[in-house]
């Protein structure tokens, strides 16, 4: 007999208890005790009961014999009568064994054993019911003795062991003769046995993955444990039970006696539809956990957390309450989101009454939706506006109304019209003006209601005639406090005036009237002699006026001409052309039929000329030419 710390001790058969049920640990809170992510230090015991009035079978036994053993399996047999009996049949040889085994799995150990058992020894045989450790050795705890034997309750407890079993051995070196009174009978055996590593657990699915969560997501809760399995499973956040799983265990009744060495299943997964807006979860961010408890007194518990971000509620929006006089074109909706913050948002127009919506580039500046219509773009009348803002969680709101209730509306043109005018002096908007002379436009900028407009960009443009240098100058001038503007217009070609307002958030655009600013030709002539004698030569030279101006490739035209009778003037030979920079010269050969001096007068005509930028036709002062007698 093994007398170490672990002696058994012992109790008559009329004294036995009855095996007690386990009480079933409580279903929520005992799955939510455990801190995030760690397993309970604590391990947890649950009892096996073999060939025993709850459970008349030996499934999970592993039987051992040497042939000259008879070994009988009774558990069937009624209260009191059921047993597992070892007895001996013929001469066995020293060592030779047989009985039963029962080994705990891995990571799990043999704490208690409490059997009643019949052992008698005899002719070197033993009886005896034993606990085996990891190194395979045997340590009986209750041994048989020489004499007749009765069924006494035999408990023993202690440090951890692998298996438990009983046996009848022969111990004699020589070996042992045939006995008919050596035996080992057990029935009504508990083994309890202590579950030292805690479950796994994992949780995933969409709404455990980083972004901000809404509506309805599953969670995919994974746990396994290969020793007494799987008891509960529950999810919860915040303290608050989400919802729990019961395993598949199998029990003996009411108790929490087991018949397997694994009594719950070995794995669990579970799907739970979380619906983020229903308690106890809330907006802002909430713990996940899944806790994972095996089967024992108390079960072993692991649990996991995730953190996540929930956001059920749609941002707060709606259209400022009026435009802003300065720029009644933007389109102003202040949005606020309390979670996940506002993220897009579109802003979208239609003609009322039931025009379609037209979107807007609509962008989120400073808490404010923003965006521009163009409303002179549409038919003037009444547009309604929408707006669609979203949170980063997706969450969208849609309104059609400003902050204070009002239906968002608007009554197109949004801007002022405005009014631009332009003269020249003494009001004129057609004038012919002489070579190189300037002048000055003038005008004002006022808005629909007469009100002058300061400080206003107008531009002058200047549209040069074909034929001029330049094609084209702009000026620009501001308004004063009167709304009114002025602006030189230099000497130069014949061209259009033309003054704009490009309008501002405020007001519309605007052009004035256009002017006709048109500048007359200039010639000059000269002659090389004023008195001539008949039959000699005399030069005409000159030049046509060309101050930004592009003289023809085949020159411009002149005609010089001498006055014939009464008003009449003729040309002389034919119109010739300048060259290139606006000069001609004509030399002229007197007849020679002249007996007394006669006075002739001259002069250069330049008329209109396509692609020539001055205009109306032009004379000379006349030159007078004395042409004397020849000698």
């Amino acid at each position: 007999m093994n007398r170490n710390s672990n002696r058994p001790t012992t109790r008559s058969r009329t004294a036995r208890r009855v095996p007690r049920g386990r009480i079933a640990v409580a279903v929520g809170a005992a799955c939510l005790a455990a801190a995030p992510g760690l397993a309970e230090a604590a391990t947890g015991d649950y009892t096996l009961v073999q060939c025993h009035p709850l459970h008349r079978d030996i499934a999970v036994a592993d039987r051992f014999q040497n042939t000259e053993f008879a070994v009988k399996n009774n558990c069937q047999r009624d209260a009191d009568g059921n047993d597992l009996e070892v007895i001996d049949g013929d001469p066995a040889p020293f060592n030779h064994t047989a009985g039963y085994i029962w080994r705990a799995p891995a990571d799990t150990r043999i704490v208690k054993v409490e059997v009643d058992a019949k052992l008698r020894n005899d002719l070197g045989y033993r009886a005896r019911v034993f606990v085996e450790g990891d190194d395979a050795a045997r340590h009986g705890f209750a041994v048989g003795e020489n004499g007749s034997a009765t069924y006494q309750h035999r408990t023993w407890t202690g440090s951890g062991q692998a298996a438990v079993g009983f046996e009848l051995e022969c111990t004699i070196i020589g070996g042992c003769k045939s006995s008919d009174q050596a035996k080992a009978f057990v029935r009504n055996l508990e083994i309890t046995l202590r579950d030292e590593a805690p479950p796994t657990v994992t949780i995933d699915g969409p709404a455990t993955h980083d972004g901000w969560v809404t509506g309805v997501n599953p969670v995919i809760v994974d746990a396994g444990d290969e020793n007494a399995g799987l008891e509960l499973l529950g999810l919860s956040a915040g303290g608050s039970p989400i919802e729990t799983w019961a395993g598949a265990c199998q029990t003996l009744g009411a108790t929490r006696l087991v018949a397997l060495l694994q009594p719950c299943e070995s794995g669990m997964q579970r799907i739970a539809q979380l619906d983020s807006a229903a308690t106890p979860l809330h907006d802002g961010e909430n713990t996940l956990r899944v806790c994972a408890t095996d089967f024992g007194n108390p079960g072993n518990q692991t649990c996991e957390s995730k953190t996540i971000q929930v956001d059920n509620t749609a941002p707060t929006a709606g259209f400022a309450n009026a435009q802003d006089e300065e720029d009644p074109e933007l389109i102003r909706a202040p949005v606020f989101d309390a979670t996940s913050g506002v993220t897009r948002g579109r802003i979208s127009y239609r003609a009322l009454p039931e025009g379609e919506f037209i979107p807007l580039a609509t962008d989120l500046v400073g808490g404010e939706m923003q965006a521009r219509v163009d409303s002179q773009h549409d038919a003037p009348g009444d547009y309604g506006f929408r707006l669609q803002v979203f949170d980063l969680a997706g969450n969208t709101r849609i309104t059609d109304s400003r902050q204070n209730g009002s239906d968002m509306i608007l009554h197109f043109p949004l801007k002022a019209a405005t009014a631009l005018t332009a003269e020249l002096p003494e009001g004129k908007d057609s004038v012919l003006v002489g070579y190189r002379e300037p002048s000055v436009v003038t005008g004002q900028l006022v808005d629909a209601r007469r009100r002058p407009i300061s400080g206003a960009s107008v531009e002058v443009v200047e549209t040069f005639d074909e034929g001029s240098l330049i094609d084209r100058r702009v000026r620009t001038v501001m308004t004063d406090t009167n709304g009114e503007y002025q602006s030189t217009i230099p000497g130069g070609p014949s061209r259009e005036v033309a003054v704009s307002y490009d309008g501002s958030p405020r007001y519309i655009a605007d052009e004035s009237n256009q002017i006709d600013y048109n500048v007359k030709n200039s010639a000059a002539m000269r002659l090389s002699r004023r008195h001539v004698r008949a039959g000699e030569r005399d030069v005409f030279s000159g030049s046509v006026g060309r101050y930004f101006a592009r003289v023809p490739g085949e020159g411009k035209l002149v005609e010089v001409q001498v006055k014939e009778r009464g008003d009449d003037w003729g040309t002389i030979r034919e119109a010739l052309r300048t060259d290139a920079e606006g000069k001609f010269r004509l030399t002229y050969q007197l007849r020679r039929f002249y007996t007394q001096p006669t006075t002739y007068k001259f002069r250069a005509k330049v008329a209109p000329e396509a692609a020539w930028p001055y205009k109306g036709t032009v004379r000379t002062p006349t030159r007078k030419l004395t042409i004397l007698p020849s000698r």
